[in-house]
């Protein structure tokens, strides 16, 4: 006789699957990123679709959760009415913010991102370019680029745009940006014969703030491999999620099978070279970077991460000089290349040169970094007045770089305004201003300011990391006799 089932057999596998699931999606929800989940019903409605792969409809959803977010006030600028889903507003805001402005980044975004949603491609792209002539790398312009390339069916043009993108340690400014491709993610996933490279690299981007896009990503890739779709890039793809997930040696494994389909892929070149820069290689590190400088000279981003070698890690100032002055002579308007000059020429002792440079840099695009090395050269020279407006334009440009704050910080020392620094530095350490001599300054203006506590426990985890260093140890103990007198007293 067949042994019979409980009666609550099925009712209880039922249950348990459910409990499984629900586990799993919990597990998963937690690994995601704070801007998927939202408590109002569209954005419940948006996680739902999301979840099962729709990212259009998804899109669609979160957009309308964020147009109810936004209040009356905030629809004045450009970038508010295009939240709000205004998009007549947000156009005529940017035009009058360029009037205002003419060199305004967010206006021409605003712009590209209406024209997109109006489905007029070849106009968007007209004023991405714009904002690509000021800013190369620009994350957000780059990612509406590749929306743009994916509307016209552009394969080619949206990998090679995401590739600048995804090579950034940094991510879109804008969260309107992150739902036009992640709506783009799904029409192009929706087409007829699909292209897989692409999909790895979109899939790639949304790894980043949802890790379980890793796995989708390593498909689409290894797809494209078999498929001969731009193999060398989707074994780049490969090799970026084995690296975030600490597999360094299958990594540098894919990296080297994307340079023997071709030797002159650059993010391959970058990326072997970063990981034997991870392992002391700075020899072999250099030499890749070389090649990748010399398969793409043109390429702002690779000359930076050559600079950086040649400068901070060789010490071969004279190279990099040599390199960027021929840079200059070859491409003057390139305005990376008068910053980086302008940098070899300061730690060269040229002050003069490193301020026409750089003022040349800050013209040409007014870069952050070009004004944070004037307001630098500047105070060097004494021109207080002058340096404090370089690093107050390098802060309007870029708020999100500590090199403005601590340049700030140092004239409002200067002036004995230390409560001002304090509160300044304070900012800067926030953003990442942590190197041994910058901490020492914001030890030093705790104490300043009488924060004796707070002096002995910066100075305490700074010699804890650094227990040799002069300055901390000889203000340590300048402190320490102050906090002895006031305890006798």
């Amino acid at each position: 006789m067949r042994r019979r089932r409980p009666v609550g057999f099925p009712a209880l596998c039922v249950a348990t699957l459910g409990v499984v699931l629900v586990v799993a999606a919990l597990q998963r929800g937690v690994r995601m990123d704070t801007r998927f989940f939202g408590d109002s019903m569209p954005a419940h409605r948006a996680l739902l679709h999301y979840l099962i792969g729709d990212y259009p409809n998804a899109a669609r959803w979160y957009r309308v959760a964020l147009a109810a977010s936004i209040v009356d006030a905030e629809q004045r600028s450009s970038w508010g009415a295009l939240r709000a889903g205004n998009h007549a507003a947000a156009e005529a805001a940017a035009r009058r913010e360029l009037g205002q402005e003419p060199r305004a980044i967010q206006p021409r975004l605003t712009l590209a991102e209406v024209a997109l949603a109006r489905g007029q491609d070849t106009e968007a792209l007209e004023h991405i370019g714009q904002v690509l002539q000021l800013r190369p790398d620009d994350y957000d312009a780059l990612l509406l680029a590749t929306v743009a390339h994916a509307h016209r069916k552009d394969w080619n043009a949206a990998v090679d745009t995401l590739k600048r993108a995804l090579r950034q340690d940094r991510v879109e400014r804008r969260y309107t940006v992150f739902l036009a491709t992640l709506e783009a993610t799904g029409d192009v996933a929706s087409s007829s014969n699909p292209p897989l490279c692409l999909l790895a690299h979109l899939h790639r981007y949304l790894r980043i703030y949802d890790p379980a896009r890793a796995d989708s990503a390593d498909w689409y890739a290894r797809r494209a491999v078999d498929a001969g779709d731009r193999a060398d890039d989707a074994w780049v793809t490969v090799a970026v999620i084995h690296d975030t997930q600490g597999k360094r040696r299958h990594a540098l494994e894919a990296f080297l099978r994307a340079l023997a389909v071709n030797p002159a892929n650059t993010a391959a070149l970058l990326g072997t070279a970063r990981l034997r820069a991870d392992r002391g290689e700075i020899a072999a590190e250099y030499r890749l970077l070389r090649r990748a400088f010399q398969a793409t000279p043109d390429d702002p981003f690779v000359a930076d991460r050559l600079h950086a070698v040649l400068v901070h890690k060789l010490g071969d100032y004279r190279q990099a000089l040599a390199m960027e002055q021929t840079l200059v002579a070859e491409r003057p308007d390139d305005a990376r290349a008068w910053w980086r000059l302008g940098a070899v020429q300061l730690a060269l002792g040229d002050h003069q040169a490193a301020l026409d440079s750089l003022d040349r840099s800050a013209k040409l695009a007014d870069l952050p970094e070009a004004h944070e090395g004037r307001g630098y050269v500047l105070r060097e020279l004494q021109r207080f007045a002058e340096a404090a407006e370089a690093y107050q334009r390098s802060i309007e440009l870029d708020p999100s770089r500590p090199g403005g704050y601590v340049g700030l910080a140092v004239l409002l020392a200067r002036e004995r305004r230390y409560p001002q620094a304090l509160a300044t530095y304070e900012r800067a350490y926030r953003l990442g201003a942590r190197d041994a001599e910058q901490v020492v300054d914001l030890c030093s203006l705790y104490y300043e300011v009488g924060k004796v506590g707070q002096a002995l426990g910066c100075l305490g985890d700074l010699l804890t990391r650094e227990p040799d260093n002069v300055r901390g140890r000889a203000l340590l103990e300048h402190v320490q006799r102050t906090a002895s007198t006031r305890r006798a007293a």
